[in-house]
């Protein structure tokens, strides 16, 4: 069965950290991103990928889906 993928945007605040809890849980392969402007990494689930950087930067969020196969 193939795995799960999400990509979880603001993954180190309190709503998206209990999300990305909630999917790994599941089995889940995350990949969070977040700037970390009111998040903290602390927070951030240790059996997802994190990623930091704003959503805004389109360069760096192509360049970082490019090697999700979805």
């Amino acid at each position: 069965m193939r795995k799960s993928k999400f990509l979880v945007t603001g993954g180190a605040g309190f709503i998206g950290s209990h999300v990305v809890e909630l999917l790994c849980d599941k089995g889940a392969e995350v990949i969070v991103v977040d700037d970390l402007s009111i998040g903290f990494k602390k927070f951030v689930d240790k059996r997802a990928s994190f990623v930091k950087a704003s959503i805004g930067q389109s360069n760096r969020m192509v360049k970082l889906l490019r090697g999700v196969d979805v």
